[in-house]
């Protein structure tokens, strides 16, 4: 095991210290003056590393040059002892070099400084970098619309490249699948609305083969209590290992609300809020002496345990942000009860929360129809999207294509 070297700070007179004479690292004129302005603006953060005993500046000579030109009396310096001259200049080597094996993501760097107001660029430290503002979309169909009879093309783990956009056919409750999809990296935010357990209240037209209909074609949406809570507790699990926030939003109907509150005390440790989706006009309930239903829960979790009320994601906000959210879902007098997904939601509702809460990515893993990721194409953001029925991922497919003008591109599928 390698020792830790112990540091401690020391601010040391600029004309005390000795550039290394062996230094092969070049400063030209123009970084020194980019030094000077970072320096400005961050302070000296970082300190120079000196050779005990003879101030020769092992690393931070560049910072010491502009240091010197500034005017600075003193700098912060961390002392240290080396070994042998070789073990110096290959500190003060590597220190230079190692850097240079990092390939930065500028299409990421652009993502960011896009949401810094008045920001100069030249404080990144980036040579040459230029700002590429995103076009704003053009959308070739109604954002509601979901075609019905599209190409069948999907298949059980297939992933698809849909502009920045992902989309996998596979199971939302294993962590593998989840890690597929998002090539193993974090997002900001799941929103969600899983399956209610809706048994036949949904309905799913003109793709089943077999004349059943449902809302989840290939899979029954009708379990029992214990196996529905099992699936809640699978997808969340992996969604929350992934997602800082989550957002899930589920109704309350008969077959789920028996076990609503189990699935709520099981991540309470994980809980941040609780929202309520205010529908304004339910749909009439068929049968006798049962309410309308008017709202639905969204359950708002944390990747912490034990977290406050904060939702660290998203836009700041204090004070005017309330935990009832009002959306009539038939909107502009269009069905909420659409006839390729039962259980749709409107794109207002997810763009709201995207734009409110998500940074730049979001996962849902139960892609439905596609509704959250025409949310985050309108909102400049990238959408990871699970769903298992094959026919399912045929409909994003088309409603992205119809609604974009772009194609979408298999990225890989089983042999």
């Amino acid at each position: 095991m390698s020792d830790v070297k112990s540091v401690s700070i020391t601010m040391v007179k600029t004309s005390e210290l000795l550039h290394y004479p062996k230094n092969a690292n070049i400063h030209s004129e123009d970084q020194i003056n980019r030094l000077i302005k970072l320096i400005e603006y961050q302070g000296f953060r970082n300190p120079l590393v000196v050779q005990k005993g003879t101030n020769l500046v092992v690393a931070g000579n560049g910072r010491l040059m502009a240091a010197k030109k500034m005017g600075m009396e003193k700098v912060p310096v961390t002392y240290q002892e080396f070994d042998s001259e070789a073990q110096l200049y290959a500190y003060m080597t590597s220190d230079n070099a190692i850097a240079s094996w990092a390939e930065l993501d500028m299409s990421a760097i652009n993502s960011e400084v896009l949401d810094f107001k008045d920001f100069d660029l030249e404080l990144l430290g980036l040579k040459d970098f230029s700002l590429e503002v995103p076009t704003v979309l053009e959308p070739l169909t109604d954002e509601d619309e979901v075609p019905e009879n599209v190409e069948t093309r999907c298949k059980l783990g297939d992933i698809w490249k849909l502009g920045e956009h992902r989309l996998m056919c596979g199971d939302s409750t294993l962590i593998d699948s989840i890690n597929t999809l998002t090539e193993h990296q974090g997002v900001d935010v799941c929103f969600t609305s899983p399956p209610y357990n809706l048994g036949d209240n949904a309905k799913l037209r003109g793709h089943n083969a077999s004349g059943k209909d449902s809302a989840y074609n290939e899979k029954s949406d009708h379990k029992s209590q214990e196996d529905y809570l099992t699936f809640l507790k699978d997808f969340t699990s992996a969604v929350i290992m992934k997602a800082q926030v989550s957002f899930i939003n589920i109704q309350l109907l008969a077959g789920n609300k028996l076990i609503m509150s189990e699935y709520w005390n099981f991540f309470k440790n994980n809980l941040i809020d609780l929202m309520i989706w205010d529908k304004e006009h339910g749909a009439p309930a068929m049968a006798a002496n049962v309410l309308n239903s008017c709202f639905e829960l969204i359950f708002i979790f944390s990747n912490e345990e034990f977290p406050t009320r904060t939702i660290k994601t998203g836009k700041e906000f204090r004070g005017n942000i309330p935990n009832i959210y009002r959306l009539n879902p038939r909107r502009g007098g269009k069905d909420e009860f659409q006839k390729t997904h039962g259980a749709v939601f409107p794109v207002a509702f997810a763009e709201y929360f995207l734009d409110q809460f998500c940074g730049k990515t979001v996962i849902d893993p139960f892609g439905g129809s596609g509704t959250t990721m025409i949310a985050a194409e309108k909102l400049g953001k990238k959408a990871f999207l699970m769903e298992l029925d094959p026919k399912y991922c045929d409909v994003i497919l088309s409603r992205w294509e119809n609604y974009t003008g772009k194609k979408a591109e298999l990225v890989n599928g089983p042999t």
